[in-house]
């Protein structure tokens, strides 16, 4: 199953690596219209994030809890909740906007 905070993280790491330390075999384009493809990608993202949790320790376990919040929270929550709904209301409702 392939989440999309999963999606996002691939877009996000290809995004903002530097362009000249990137190795060879991250420069092809993936062909999203082959699942098999993009199913290799995200298995190996999953297998880097699986190496990297090895890593744990005490002192770092906390960082982990807010890199997968940052993800995953906002796909749970939607569109349609208190801070979005108050953030259109005070830009949209007021001075020109609202005009």
């Amino acid at each position: 199953m392939a989440y999309k905070w999963e999606m996002e993280s691939i877009i996000t790491l290809t995004l903002n690596m530097q362009k000249d330390v990137v190795p060879d075999f991250m420069k092809c384009p993936i062909d999203t219209t082959e699942f098999s493809e993009f199913a290799d990608t995200m298995n190996l993202l999953k297998a880097v994030e699986q190496e990297d949790s090895k890593k744990l320790t005490g002192d770092t376990i906390m960082r982990e809890f807010h890199r997968i919040a940052h993800r995953q929270f906002p796909w749970q929550t939607g569109w349609e909740n208190v801070a979005n709904i108050y953030r259109h209301v005070f830009i949209y409702g007021q001075g020109q906007c609202a005009e």
